[in-house]
């Protein structure tokens, strides 16, 4: 592109200059003809007949010399070489063609042709520059040779064909470039991703860069400067005519005056035309050199275009793409690093960013491996029901009260089947043993809170019905755990399950050096009782009463009442039931639900109401509610009832305290309008509706039941005093009352009014005496002791500040 329109204009510009030259040497031809003429002895006649023909010839024909067709030759070479040139590249590049096109199409190219393309592609910029090159360099060679290894007649000749070598060299040169940098641009941007696998993409080997940016700038600045000012300068170089050329001094006033316009007045002419440096343009050399830098300058912002263009994506698509992934929250590791497309400061950095990123990775990786050993240890539910996201959050005394189905497994008979077995045996075959059984839980969405020997404890806090679907699962795999146990020669084992729900404290024990967590209740007491009466009754599930009455599903199930027992920790009576698996279509018929549909609706309205304010009232709370509803339905039970008496009993002690959502004083009133607008809406009638509150106003203090059903709540509403939970639940009590009511938080004064209440409170069912009236006595005698013990204290701190003080202590 820059060779072409330089020649062109060359040879406007010579073309005079060669037209002068061959009429001179045409007549200087013709001298020496006429000279060698005159020396023989021709007549002057003939002799004067061959000058004028001579001369007459010189005057009309131009005879063409061999170095005259060395130009067209020159870039008829030229020409060819460059399209050789574009045959060897395209040769060398059609595997890589070949190669894309495949990708393009979704075809899996060749392991061979892959390989080579993994081996040349960074090779590919040399390698094209080097095929242009050879080229280039033939045709300057061959060149170089004609013009400095002959002789030439004519100075002008020479003087042409030396400028069109000197600007074909600088064309080639910036050919050369040009074509390296466009190869190089698209293969690091382009194609680099499409052939490198992830480990040459995102890593180097090389710990020394290359490249450097402010090499490239350098480039883009003599690219922006050097190249257009050597365009201009050789423009003007070319189009310039010396004053000793028109024949200076002899010139006439008017030439001299258009030679130096104004200047002429000031100048010292004879001294100025002695001087050969001296030169200027004439009309036709200046149109010519208008062009000529207005085209090389087109072309000079059409290569800057490229190279900025190149500069640019060099440094911002890298910079870019690292901002991206930084940004990114990708799961993938590869993703998170970025393509080291250059090797200078640029790809340092992505480098840089790549090992940080990777090193992140690493330990990001050590920390999920680090939880997930953890959560092993501490499941990842209980850190849930806590509140906490990890388990460095956890600390001595973080707790949390919750209603949840507690299921315990154990192995009959181990103690004799471990004396079998080694210590490594025995090991062994309860983690065998374990991997069958604990995915069974998770699956139904508990957690192991504790492996104890050969038992198993463990959580559901969604639904009972996980409790026991996990269960009855567990029986499907103990089969096939028992098959691998007689393929291997040794007899199979039998499980007893135990389940019950109720309420528990989920929390964390013991000091700064050593944490554990735990589960304290009585429901865990009871829960591993009943696993025990598996053994005493042959089942292999046994679950209570309260799991029977808290599922919204008891007829998917096959439900068995065994007995009422009383268990080792308890002073009341439990019912307990067998679980012999699910029930089909016909059995689910046969049976009646353990809580109506409308009870269970209701309890979802009421859970959703109540959690609202649980921060508000320590004891007023959800656990409180359910508290009571599994206290009223045990003893209306107990009490034969059922259908409809039963369901009034329970929507009762669900509503009791909902109007403690607006507020403590009067909310048993509250709770009754709540009362009125909720149950209709549930197909309660007016009469249903009205039994409710009545029931729920009786529990109003001082109590007033007026018949068995609202005794039964009242015993309910007040059932943890005759408990082993009375302490903290009663604790829970005063701190609501110190938030809410403004209660002195002396603590003798709370306990001076435990004491009066607990000396002058009654149950009024035979059902609540019998099961709690000794453990309240109990409690009561605990405050009492615990109230002694604090007067004692300050009567010994009394003393101690009234005793006169010695000299010594003086």
């Amino acid at each position: 592109m820059l060779v072409m329109p330089i020649s062109v204009i060359m040879l406007f510009k010579y073309g005079p200059y060669w037209l002068e030259d061959k009429q001179i040497l045409e007549a200087n031809n013709a001298k020496e003809q006429v000279n060698l003429s005159a020396n023989q002895f021709d007549t002057l006649f003939i002799d004067s007949i061959e000058v004028n023909s001579t001369q007459k010839a010189a005057d009309n024909s131009i005879v063409i010399e061999p170095e005259d067709l060395d130009f067209p030759y020159a870039f008829s070479l030229l020409t060819r070489m460059m399209f050789v040139s574009i045959a060897l590249g395209f040769a060398w590049n059609y595997p890589f063609k070949l190669y894309f096109r495949k990708k393009r199409r979704l075809q899996q190219p060749s392991a061979k042709l892959e390989l080579f393309c993994r081996k040349w592609l960074l090779k590919v910029p040399h390698v094209n520059a080097l095929i242009i090159g050879f080229g280039f360099a033939t045709a300057l060679t061959f060149m170089a040779f004609e013009i400095y290894g002959t002789s030439f007649k004519s100075d002008t000749t020479f003087d042409f064909f030396q400028q069109f070598f000197f600007i074909s060299t600088l064309g080639a040169i910036l050919t050369i470039i040009f074509v390296y940098f466009w190869f190089r641009h698209r293969v690091r941007f382009i194609y680099l991703e499409h052939v490198f696998d992830s480990v040459s993409l995102y890593k180097t080997t090389t710990t020394k860069y290359r490249d450097h940016i402010v090499r490239r700038l350098w480039i883009n600045s003599l690219m922006t400067t050097l190249l257009p000012l050597t365009i201009v300068i050789f423009y003007l170089s070319l189009t310039k005519t010396f004053i000793s050329e028109v024949g200076a001094p002899n010139l006439n006033k008017d030439q001299i005056t258009v030679l130096f316009g104004k200047y002429v007045s000031i100048i010292d002419q004879s001294s100025l035309f002695q001087s050969e440096h001296l030169f200027y343009v004439n009309a036709i050399d200046s149109l010519l050199m208008f062009i000529g830098i207005f085209t090389g300058i087109l072309i000079s912002i059409i290569y800057l275009f490229f190279f900025v263009n190149w500069t640019h994506y060099s440094i911002v698509i890298p910079l870019r793409e690292v901002v991206e992934k930084m940004r990114q929250p990708i799961d993938n590791e590869l993703d998170r690093l970025a393509i080291l497309r250059t090797d200078d400061e640029i790809g340092e950095l992505a480098n840089g960013y790549n090992e940080m990123a990777l090193r992140i990775t690493n330990n990001i990786r050590t920390l999920s491996q680090i939880t997930e050993a953890n959560q092993r240890f501490v499941p990842v539910q209980f850190l849930q029901m806590l509140d906490k996201e990890s388990i460095t959050d956890v600390s001595v005394g973080d707790q949390i009260q919750k209603v949840m189905t507690v299921l315990f497994v154990d192995i009959r008979s181990f103690t004799s089947l471990s004396e079998q077995l080694s210590p490594k045996e025995n090991f062994d075959f309860l983690n065998e043993y374990l991997g069958f059984m604990e995915p069974v839980i998770r699956a139904h969405h508990g957690f192991v809170d504790k492996f104890i020997g050969d038992s198993i404890m463990a959580l559901f806090h969604q639904k009972p019905e996980d409790a026991i679907d996990a269960a009855i699962e567990m029986r499907e795999q103990l089969k096939l755990f028992n098959e691998r146990l007689i393929a291997e020669g040794k007899p199979p084992i039998e499980t007893g399950a135990g389940i019950h729900t109720g309420i528990l404290i989920l929390g964390v024990v013991g000091g700064e050096g050593r944490m554990e967590t735990t589960v304290i209740s009585d429901a865990v007491n009871l829960a591993s009782r009943l696993e025990g009466l598996t053994r005493t009754y042959n089942t292999p599930i046994i679950v209570s009463e309260a799991t029977i009455f808290s599922l919204a599903t008891h007829n998917s199930y096959k439900t068995t009442f065994i007995d009422e027992v009383f268990v080792k920790g308890r002073t009341g009576s439990v019912k307990i039931y067998s679980i012999d698996g699910h029930c089909n279509e016909h059995e689910k018929s046969s049976l009646k639900p353990a809580l109506d549909e409308r009870i269970t609706k209701l309890k979802t309205i009421v859970s959703d109401l109540v959690q609202k304010n649980e921060l508000l009232y320590p004891y007023h709370n959800l656990a409180h509610t359910m508290d009571v509803f599994q206290a009223a339905t045990n003893s209306g039970i107990y009490h034969s009832f059922e259908g409809e008496e039963l369901i009034i009993l329970q929507a009762a002690a669900l509503l009791h305290e909902t109007g403690m959502s607006w507020g403590t004083e009067n909310h048993e009133e509250k709770s009754t309008r709540f009362a009125e607008q909720v149950l209709p809406q549930l197909g309660f009638n007016p009469e249903q509706v009205n039994r409710v509150n009545q029931l729920i106003m009786a529990t109003k203090m001082p109590q007033e039941p007026f018949d068995l059903c609202s005794s039964i709540l009242c015993d309910s509403d007040l059932d943890y005093l005759g408990r082993p939970d009375y302490v903290p639940i009663s604790s829970r009590l005063r701190e609501e009352w110190i938030m809410q009511n403004g209660y002195p938080t002396d603590m003798r004064v709370w306990l001076l009014t435990q004491i009066d209440f607990l000396t002058q409170h009654q149950y009024f069912t035979d059902f609540s005496r019998q099961r709690r009236e000794s453990k309240k006595n109990e409690n009561l005698l605990h405050i009492k002791s615990h109230l002694a013990l604090m007067d004692k204290l300050e009567t010994s701190e009394d003393k101690t500040s009234s005793k006169p003080k010695t000299p010594e202590e003086l």
